[in-house]
């Protein structure tokens, strides 16, 4: 009798590896998710899940791989051509603006404090956040499997499973968007710690993970503390009210409205409605060139500077 020795069928991979070849590229790599079984009764039911199972593996394997630069955002600004990259307000060069301020504008000392502090204490949240996630999914990983690959009754439908483990009770809810939470929480309200991902489904059903919010979780919203990516892969870390960023840290790594600065530290403000709401400076704050090195201390509005500080060199 023989032995099946075939585990899976890769077809498409040869005409990257062609490519690579012809190119002189040596290293090259597919990371491809499992849909059918290749015989009659194969359909499309679980193109979406493979598809995204796919992006989420390679995702994991760089991060991994390259550590130092899996937050490095495709910018224009002078930072980049400053070879500056965005990172947690923490480190000998947030110390060089501490010191100026010191000198130059000691009342926003405190502010620049607080708002580091803020930062920080929602990375850790985050942190927290993301095992709560990996929790969730050890315990409902099959109902969010059924959940993305199968069928939704209308546009608006959510799918919730819920679960104990260790002493808590955690939930896993999929839109009909894809969008999905994961993390603590009872019945169909997500709250304590928990991870809220925002996808982008294209024609062919690949996944595009647009933007994500890891952290504190109150009544299915974001906050009171955590960190928020946006899609241009920059973020905000810091305390949150009502849903919406209130007080902390933002960076401006990709296309933004912030040209001239590449962080903020201070109070923020919304506006727009629940599904399409604007975030910006609001308040006093900081909002630093990372390239010049130089920092502007005051008050904003709308995210502009209304009346503000000359230049400070750090």
């Amino acid at each position: 009798m023989g032995v099946r020795s075939v585990v899976a069928l890769e077809m498409e991979a040869a005409s990257i590896g062609e490519v690579a070849r012809s190119n002189g590229v040596a290293e090259w790599m597919v990371v491809k998710g499992v849909m059918d079984y290749a015989d009659p009764n194969k359909d499309d039911r679980y193109k979406p899940f493979a598809a995204r199972a796919s992006a989420e593996v390679l995702v994991r394997f760089l991060e991994g791989r390259f550590e130092d630069d899996r937050r490095v955002a495709v910018t224009t600004g002078p930072a980049q051509r400053a070879g500056w990259r965005p990172r947690s307000p923490q480190g000998p060069f947030f110390d060089d603006i501490e010191a100026a301020l010191d000198i130059h504008a000691p009342r926003f000392r405190g502010l620049f404090g607080l708002a580091r502090d803020a930062a920080n204490k929602a990375y850790r949240a985050a942190e927290e956040a993301r095992g709560a996630a990996e929790e969730a999914r050890s315990l409902l990983g099959d109902f969010v499997i059924k959940a993305h690959s199968g069928t939704f009754k209308k546009s608006s439908q959510v799918k919730v499973a819920e679960a104990c483990g260790q002493g808590r009770t955690f939930i896993a809810k999929v839109w009909s968007s894809h969008d999905e939470y994961l993390g603590e929480g009872r019945g169909e309200i997500a709250g304590g710690k928990g991870v809220f991902k925002v996808y982008r489904i294209s024609d062919s059903f690949t996944p595009d993970l647009k933007s994500e919010y890891a952290g504190h979780v109150e009544a299915d919203r974001y906050g009171p503390c955590g960190v928020y990516t946006f899609p241009d892969r920059s973020q905000f870390a810091g305390e949150w009210s009502d849903g919406a960023p209130r007080f902390g840290y933002r960076e401006y790594v990709g296309e933004s409205d912030h040209p001239e600065c590449d962080f903020f530290l201070g109070n923020m403000g919304k506006s727009g409605g629940y599904y399409h709401p604007l975030w910006f400076p609001q308040g006093q704050g900081l909002m630093v060139d990372a390239a010049r090195r130089r920092v502007v201390c005051g008050e904003f509005r709308d995210g502009k500077p209304t009346s503000c500080s000359e230049p400070i060199e750090f």
